[in-house]
């Protein structure tokens, strides 16, 4: 349901997918990257996907995380 996805975990995610990592794109947002991690993470909770593939060097966007964005 669209009306429960909060924007700012729209924005944190646009932001990691960017960047292709959470450390920028909370340096970007001006948010400490634990919060960016827990807003990507309800977002996922709330779409019932994984929209990234974390690994040491950054982030990948998933199948589903390119469709969504």
């Amino acid at each position: 349901c669209w009306e429960s996805i909060d924007f700012r975990n729209l924005q944190a995610f646009v932001a990691v997918a960017e960047v292709c990592g959470f450390r920028r794109a909370a340096q970007q947002l001006d948010v400490e990257q634990s919060v960016l991690s827990r807003r990507v993470r309800a977002l996922e909770d709330d779409l019932g996907v994984s929209l990234f593939e974390r690994h040491r060097g950054g982030v990948r966007c998933t199948v589903a995380g390119r469709r969504f964005l």
